[in-house]
């Protein structure tokens, strides 16, 4: 499992309101009916205004725009009605704000605060801004806000109770680690930037050993580590000689470095399914046939646009999930039944705009958003992928996890969440603990989590993996096929655990596989 990078700049923004709307005081009566319960008396002559002159102009739905910017006060939907009203693909737009009609007239709404008698917009612009609200109304990102359905983690609904077992503070720092039976193998590097392949004997989760540890290199850096039965994998970077490195771990006590593979498109996260392994790097998705642990073998790669930066790979065969960030993160799904030619299905905007981690079962994806939470997205036809429900999380989801009926998501608050996932269209809080540090990973199996933690944001942490007792009861879900993703603040990885599932794509015509296609290869 790769391990979240933080970057506090990044994390720690806040983002400043669009419009300064004043605070709402009083209703609003308008000749339709109007969806603001509380907003400010020059709204209300600003409206009543454009009623007198344009008598049947309904300006229902941009009152329900301004009501949410009245009440909102999550910060990811101010910007994100900032970028929707903001006019794209224009020449003055490379040099100028420029808004769209529905941005003009919430622009004019705020100078309207100083100047009660400005000369009205025209009434072509307002019939185009309110189809433009009704169209932001219907979108799932607008409505994904709403934070009816978080429940407190203090709630007396709480059936899981997660408990403190034990730490692994040897290995300083940790660039990753993997879990296989009963070891966890962890690579780390010395202040003199040696790399170190370590193994942790964690059969008693009250008292780990460290075993061994081995020198991988003193020149490339450790990217990331995957474990898959006998064998250990881990990807090194260092400009031009990027490489692969397998490591017999048969026996944990004396593991073995048995192969390099060196190209320069093994430099990213890894994640292994099926004897092939899967990584994404600067470049984009390559992927190795390792039947051979000893001699890895090309098979194919495919090119992926690298503007944004490029996340973590996880993996429910037949597909692949990978994130692409940048202010309204997407995750591509991509189409590996042949391993030879990976074809991009569709790429599904993560609605936080800050997707750090998801993780699928079945024929759903459940999303860790770095501003709301947990994103459930049903994936049944992964060409078009479509939102299921939100579970709000005050700190944002950063590093999320499957355990049994239940997901683990950890926010920037330090915070590690339980959620019981057996209605996805109704998520619940099942349990939390708060921890002393910042969680940087989380890895589940047998009832116990293996979380990754760092003292703080910078260089200069020290790190931990603390074991958690999860304490959770035994459930039978529906099976159901979803795909959670959990979106955080910061830049993070994938973990996808496999659910057995595997899909029957049907075949597409040539004319319909583009259809779906948001980024393009």
């Amino acid at each position: 499992m790769a391990i979240t990078h933080f970057n506090a700049a990044s994390s720690l923004k806040l983002i400043e309101p669009f419009v300064e709307f004043p605070k709402p005081k009083e209703s609003l009566n308008n000749t339709f009916t109007s969806s603001i319960n509380r907003a400010p008396s020059s709204f209300e002559n600003y409206f009543s205004r454009i009623h007198k002159k344009y008598p049947k102009m309904d300006t229902t739905n941009i009152e329900k725009v301004v009501d949410r910017i009245l009440n909102e006060k999550n910060d990811f939907f101010l910007n994100y009605v900032r970028e929707k009203t903001k006019a794209k693909d224009t020449f003055f737009n490379r040099f100028f704000e420029v808004k769209t009609p529905l941005g003009t007239v919430l622009k004019e709404l705020q100078n309207s605060q100083e100047s009660p008698n400005r000369k009205l917009l025209s009434k072509s612009l307002f019939d185009t801004a309110k189809i433009e609200a009704k169209n932001l109304l219907k979108d799932d990102r607008f409505r994904l806000t709403e934070k009816s359905k978080y429940v407190e983690a203090k709630s007396n609904t709480q059936i899981c109770h997660p408990r403190f077992m034990s730490l692994i503070d040897d290995i300083q720092p940790i660039a990753g680690y993997a879990y296989s039976k009963d070891y966890i193998y962890a690579i780390g590097f010395t202040q003199d930037n040696i790399t170190y392949f370590y193994s942790i004997n964690i059969a008693n989760p009250s008292a780990p050993v460290l075993l061994n540890s081995i020198k991988l290199s003193s020149e490339d850096v450790a990217v990331d580590i995957g474990v898959l039965n006998d064998y250990a994998y881990v990807t090194m970077s260092k400009s031009q000689r990027s490489n692969l490195i397998s490591i017999d771990i048969k026996d944990p006590i004396n593991p073995k470095i048995i192969s390099h593979y060196y190209s320069p498109l093994v430099d990213g996260r890894v994640t292994i399914s099926n004897k092939n392994i899967y990584i994404v790097g600067e470049k984009g998705l390559v992927i190795l046939d390792i039947k051979n642990p000893a001699k890895p073998i090309f098979v194919s790669f495919l090119k992926i646009p690298n503007k944004y930066g490029l996340g973590a790979i996880k993996i429910l065969d037949p597909l692949a999930f990978i994130i692409i960030g940048n202010n309204t993160d997407y995750i591509l799904i991509i189409n590996i039944k042949d391993a030879s030619s990976p074809d991009i299905m569709s790429a599904y905007p993560v609605l936080g705009g800050g997707g750090n981690d998801e993780i699928a079962i079945n024929e759903d994806l459940f999303i860790a958003d770095g501003s709301l939470g947990i994103q459930v997205v049903n994936i049944k036809n992964p060409a078009k992928p479509t939102f299921i429900s939100s579970f709000y999380i005050p700190g944002g989801g950063s590093i999320i996890a499957k355990a049994n009926d239940f997901i683990a998501i950890a926010d920037l608050n330090n915070t590690f969440y339980i959620v019981d996932v057996t209605n996805i269209s109704n998520l619940s809080l099942a349990g939390s603990i708060k921890l002393d540090n910042y969680i940087a990973g989380i890895i589940i199996q047998n009832n116990l989590a293996y979380i990754l933690t760092r003292t703080t944001l910078y260089d200069t942490a020290q790190y931990q993996i603390q074991i958690i007792e999860l304490n959770c009861p035994q459930k039978t879900s529906k099976t159901k096929t979803a795909l959670i993703i959990g979106i955080s603040a910061s830049a993070g990885a994938i973990t996808l655990l496999s659910a057995g599932v595997y899909y029957i794509l049907k075949k597409r015509k040539k004319s319909d596989e583009k259809k779906s296609l948001l980024v393009s290869s």
